[in-house]
């Protein structure tokens, strides 16, 4: 059972991200796409979508909030979830039956849900007049087709997956001993009901002897039932235990990896965001982790990156003074959406302006106290450099005549100075 119960937990997170992705490009249909041009293909589409829509008004919050999550975070998401349901299955038979029950609905769900949703958007490619630009219609049809490239990779991972398992013989296991314990359970329960015949006795019939030991039989299983309920709690205690300290132990590892600069100055803004609002998109920007850009018409959210670097004063000296956010939202027939921050010496640490120099490239002007810390550092390095060089490279120092000081060299009057 836990074997089958992980696998068809595998196979839900990436059926619900198929999902969400096409929920997420119909919902751009619906919302960006332009009315003027009164195509019939666009107006089936987003009829079909706003149908289901009414019957599943959640469905957007869901696929946006996806949408936003960087693919750690996700990772970090999905493996807490199979890490609970492990704990929930470890506990008992009981437990781990009705979970693959709800796996299995689910999956038969969220199939005929992405097929539907994939139909709509297939009519919509083979229906929509092509000599209308419409931007959000033809984003939706080069989605849909990278969506079929990324879900056929994930269902062969899927199958891949099945055959190293030998699911099929797995799942007839499955489900002959669903039939055992059933046939157990049923009598178990015959055996509950002969037993309480035995309060005839109590009648007068018979001498009650039997009564005497299904009595006895009942108050051991009892004490038994209930030092299994303690045992059952405690383990549960300790499971989450164990889970506040294994997150707490990825944390710091991830905190000693991280570099931070120099004497970890980042290390108190780690993960804190900061926003700037310009009108029409909020743009956030939380350090060392990821920069959004949220719209303040619909609330959408644009992942604009997650950090990936510092910059580079050369191949060997990183710039502190400037975060690279790489690999966001893949923008419509460009570039995947990256942000730079770079800061600026100041008391208070700011989001000041954001430009979009290129296409779905982004630039933040911050400031922060620990710039200026960068900012003296780097004027350090220019002084030294200069104090180094040989005389050589130094010209010669003249006096107001033009000629040079006699019996000092060009370094030696540089030191003077």
């Amino acid at each position: 059972l836990n074997a089958y119960r992980k696998h068809l937990s595998a196979e839900l997170h990436k059926l619900r991200a198929h999902h969400d992705s096409l929920v997420l490009l119909l919902r751009s249909v619906r919302n960006d796409h332009n009315a003027e041009f009164n195509d019939p293909a666009v107006s089936a589409a987003i009829a079909a979508y706003a149908q289901y829509f009414d019957e599943h008004p959640y469905i957007e919050e869901a696929a946006l909030e996806y949408a936003e999550e960087d693919a750690a975070a996700r990772k970090e998401r999905q493996l807490a979830m199979d890490a609970d349901s492990d704990s929930q299955d470890s506990v008992s038979f009981d437990v781990c039956r009705p979970a693959i029950s709800i796996y299995e609905n689910e999956r038969e769900t969220l199939i005929g849900e992405i097929d539907m949703l994939r139909q709509v958007l297939d009519d919509l490619r083979a229906g929509y007049n092509k000599n209308y630009h419409d931007l959000a219609v033809k984003a939706a049809v080069v989605g849909l087709a990278e969506y079929e490239a990324a879900s056929e990779k994930d269902l062969a991972e899927v199958r891949e997956a099945a055959e190293a398992i030998v699911l099929d013989e797995l799942v007839q296991q499955v489900r002959e001993g669903l039939e055992k314990y059933s046939a157990l359970e049923a009598e178990s329960q015959e055996g509950g009901n002969a037993a309480s015949d035995c309060t005839a006795g109590q009648d007068g019939e018979g001498d009650g002897s039997s009564c005497i030991a299904a009595s006895g039989g009942a108050a051991q299983v009892k004490d038994i039932e209930g030092r299994l309920s303690d045992a059952r709690s405690a383990y549960w205690d300790l499971q989450s235990e164990v889970s506040t300290l294994k997150n707490a132990v990825s944390n710091l590892r991830e905190l000693l990896e991280k570099d931070l600069g120099p004497g970890d100055m980042y290390l108190p803004v780690d993960k804190e965001c900061y926003s700037l609002d310009t009108g029409e998109y909020t743009y956030e920007v939380c350090l060392l982790d990821r920069a959004t850009q949220i719209s303040n018409k619909d609330g959408s959210r644009q992942s604009l990156g997650s950090f990936a670097e510092f910059g580079k004063l050369s191949d060997t000296a990183v710039d502190y003074s400037v975060h690279k956010y790489l690999q966001g939202t893949k923008c419509w027939n460009g570039p995947h959406r990256s942000l730079v921050a770079s800061f600026e010496c100041a008391d208070e640490i700011q989001v000041l302006g954001v430009s979009e120099p290129e296409k779905c490239e982004y630039h933040a002007k911050m400031t922060g106290p620990f710039a200026c810390d960068m900012q003296l550092d780097e004027l350090s390095a220019m002084a030294d450099g200069v104090s180094e060089q040989s005389t050589d490279d130094l010209p010669e120092m003249t006096d107001v005549a033009g000629k040079p000081e006699s019996g000092k060299g060009a370094a030696a009057v540089h030191d003077e100075l």
